[in-house]
């Protein structure tokens, strides 16, 4: 009897002690389960900034393919066919191609912040595959960036210099150059005198020094431009819903009443569908406009050197008619349209 009691009890305490133990495990599997929900929504949630920050870096890209573009092709006319350009052109333009734009830190600081805060779990096999290749990313796009330290000199502008040619400020902006403005800094005797060092040996060997170095800069930034394109699909792949962190897009501009202010821009609606369409019919007059987030300048965009719809972070301001037009951005895709409603 005694001993059927003793045989109770311990049965009875080994019960005991397996719901304890299965309690526990239960308790830490549960405990790990919310700690890997809380890191997978940590993890989404820094690579969604990586991912805006890869869109503002391919806008910073796409301009400067494009205006590195213009400068070779208007080398390559300056070196092959001298006499194409009318004299009164020639100074603006052979500052134009002379004017230093370094492809060197165009990654956003905050694309190198949101990296390094990468947390992820290493048994997660398909976090472990996008973090690493973010951090590549991070370690190869900067050594895109890497060209000589030449594109950064203004050669030609010292030879005008030296032919006593006005150099003027000049802006980026590829129309800058063309205006009666601008040439009204400059003299007939300047037009001659630049057209003696567009014939000059001197000239020649600088332009095609300076082209070879925006050949090699235009070749890493396409690089890490494909590399770009490459992680957010990556990212997307990976997180679907992936959204566009900001919310509060406009225009502003001389074509609208309100002007260049940002806190007084006309407000895009967001696409129901998809977070990264903005869109709205407006009626402008004639003068230019640029796209601006969260009512600041921080954030802008505007158009490429090339013209061709595409947006540029920072980018020139865009040309628009007197009319009332369909505005229409996507930010994933780094294009605008603007369509006159009238044509719907």
């Amino acid at each position: 009897m005694e001993q059927n009691k003793v045989r109770t009890y311990i049965f009875y305490a080994i019960g005991e002690i397996l719901l304890v133990v299965i309690g526990i495990l239960i308790a830490l599997q549960v405990n790990n389960w919310n700690e890997q929900s809380k890191l997978d929504t940590k993890f989404k949630s820094t690579i969604e900034k990586v991912y805006n920050d890869l869109l503002l870096e391919e806008a910073i890209i796409k301009y400067r393919l494009d205006y590195f573009g213009e400068q070779i092709s208007m080398m390559d006319t300056l070196l092959s066919s001298p006499d194409y350009y009318r004299r009164e052109e020639l100074p603006g333009r052979l500052l134009f191609v002379d004017l230093p734009r370094t492809p060197s830190g165009l990654a956003p600081q905050n694309a190198e912040f949101n990296m390094s805060l990468l947390d992820y779990s290493e048994l997660n096999v398909e976090q472990s595959k996008l973090a690493n290749k973010i951090f590549n990313y991070g370690l190869t796009a900067s050594n895109q960036f890497n060209v000589d330290p030449g594109i950064l000199e203004t050669p030609i502008e010292d030879l005008m210099i030296s032919y006593n040619i006005p150099t003027p400020p000049l802006s980026p902006a590829l129309n800058d150059y063309q205006s009666d403005v601008y040439r009204a800094h400059f003299t007939n005797s300047h037009f001659d005198r630049a057209y003696q060092l567009l014939n000059s040996n001197e000239l020649k060997t600088t332009l095609t020094t300076q082209r070879v170095m925006r050949i090699g800069a235009l070749v890493g930034l396409t690089n890490a431009r494909d590399e770009n394109i490459s992680l957010r699909n990556a990212i997307r792949d990976y997180f679907p819903d992936v959204s566009f962190i900001h919310q509060d897009i406009g225009i502003v501009g001389s074509a609208l009443p309100a002007g260049w202010e940002p806190a007084n821009k006309l407000s895009l609606t967001a696409d129901p569908d998809d977070g990264f369409i903005f869109q709205g019919i407006f009626s402008f007059e004639d003068g230019e406009i640029k796209f601006v987030a969260n009512d600041t300048w921080v954030a802008n965009w505007g158009a490429t050197p090339a013209g061709d719809r595409s947006l540029a972070a920072n980018g020139q301001n865009i040309s628009v008619g007197e009319g009332t037009y369909r505005v229409v951005v996507n930010f994933d895709t780094n294009r605008y349209s603007i369509t006159p409603f009238e044509d719907e």
